[in-house]
C-alpha cells in the first residue's frame, strides 16, 4: 500500500505542469513576415479540423490574382500543414470574370456532386478568400456553365465576399501546427483586440497561469503595446510560442481602425517584429508553390517541379 501511494505521487509530480520530467512539446510555428518584393501574397483560407477558418499567405507573381488565389484555394493547403483540404480531386476553375465588384466563376462538373457539409466548407473558404481580394460583394458560382443550385450557404450559386469589420487574432492548433487566425467580433480599439487576443482559449491556453495584461496606447495611427518584462518567459512550447503570442497581438492591435503601425515592448525593451513596421504581412505564410502568368499559360513551380497550365479568358 505504501509503495502504491508513493508511486501515485511520483507520476503526479511528472505529469505536473513544470515539472522537469514532462517538458510540453514545442510548438510548431512559421512566424508573420513582411511582404517579399515584386511577389503577390494570395490570401487563401483553408479549414482546420476545428472548423476555424485559417489564413495562409502564399506567393505568386500574376496578373490576375482573383484566378491564381481560386486555382491556389483547389490545390489546397500543404500536405504537412495538418489543414483540411477541400477536396479530394475536385474540380478546376475553368473560367474567371466580372462586372465591377460581381464574380463569375465557372467551374469543372466535379462541382456539382458536392454538397452537405463539404459544399458549406468550400462555399465559407471561398467566401473568405474572394472577400480578401477587397474587390468584391459577390461571386456568382457555376458549373460547366450551369448555375450550381446545391452548394449550403449559396443559395442559386451565389455566395457573399466575406471580410469581417473587424477581427482579433487566434491562435489555432491544427495536428502539429500552429497557426494565427482572425476571429471576427465588434469594432474595438487596439487595446480591446489585444485583450480579447490574450484572453481567448487558444493563446490562454500557452500561458502557464493566467495570461499577462497589456497596456496600449495610440499616438496618431501608431499603436504601442507594452506587456510585462517577464510575460513570455511563462509561456509553454518554446520559441514557436513566443513568435506565436507576438504575432497574434500585434496582429491583433493592427487590425484596429486607423492603426497602420504597432510597436511592441516587453518591459522597456522594444521586440524586434517586422509586421508591424511595415503595416501588413503574410501571415501564416507556405511558400509552397510560386506562380508566373505568361501569356496564355501559368507556370507553378513546386520544388524542383514545374507545371503549366492553359488559363481561360478574363472579361473585366
Amino acid at each position: 500500500m505504501f509503495s502504491r501511494t508513493l508511486a501515485v505521487m511520483f507520476m503526479a509530480a511528472l505529469l505536473a505542469p513544470g515539472a522537469t520530467g514532462c517538458r510540453p512539446a514545442p510548438v510548431q510555428y512559421i512566424p508573420a513576415r513582411v511582404p517579399e518584393a515584386g511577389l503577390t501574397g494570395l490570401v487563401l483560407f483553408f479549414p482546420s479540423p476545428d472548423g476555424t477558418l485559417v489564413p495562409v499567405t502564399r506567393p505568386a507573381r500574376t496578373t490576375v490574382p482573383v484566378q491564381a488565389a481560386v486555382d491556389e484555394l483547389l490545390r489546397g493547403p500543404a500536405a504537412s500543414s495538418g489543414l483540411l483540404r477541400l477536396f479530394a480531386a475536385g474540380p478546376t476553375l475553368r473560367r474567371a470574370a466580372w462586372r465591377t465588384d460581381l464574380l463569375f466563376l465557372d467551374f469543372s462538373g466535379p462541382l456539382l456532386a458536392l454538397e452537405g457539409e463539404d459544399g458549406g466548407r468550400f462555399v465559407a473558404a471561398l467566401g473568405r478568400t474572394v472577400g480578401e481580394l477587397g474587390t468584391f460583394r459577390a461571386a456568382v458560382l457555376t458549373a460547366l456553365s450551369q448555375v450550381v443550385t446545391n452548394l449550403a450557404g449559396a443559395p442559386q450559386g451565389r455566395l457573399q465576399a466575406v471580410k469581417p469589420e473587424s477581427v482579433y487574432y487566434q491562435a489555432v492548433a491544427a495536428r502539429d501546427r500552429w497557426y494565427v487566425a482572425p476571429v471576427p467580433t465588434t469594432p474595438a480599439g487596439p487595446g480591446e483586440l489585444v485583450a480579447q487576443a490574450l484572453t481567448g482559449s487558444g493563446l490562454s491556453s500557452l500561458w502557464r497561469g493566467r495570461p499577462p495584461q497589456a497596456e496600449v496606447t495610440v499616438a496618431g495611427a501608431t499603436a504601442t503595446v507594452r506587456l510585462p518584462a517577464n510575460a513570455l518567459r511563462s509561456l509553454r512550447g518554446g520559441d514557436g510560442a513566443k513568435a506565436l503570442a507576438v504575432d497574434a497581438i500585434g496582429l491583433s492591435a493592427l487590425a484596429a481602425p486607423g492603426i497602420d503601425r504597432v510597436t511592441l515592448l516587453l518591459g522597456e525593451n522594444v521586440l524586434s517584429w517586422a509586421p508591424g513596421q511595415a503595416g501588413e504581412a503574410w501571415v501564416n505564410p507556405e511558400p509552397t508553390a510560386l506562380q508566373v502568368t505568361v501569356g496564355d499559360f501559368t507556370l507553378t513551380a513546386v520544388g524542383d517541379i514545374l507545371t503549366a497550365r492553359k488559363i481561360g479568358r478574363h472579361l473585366q
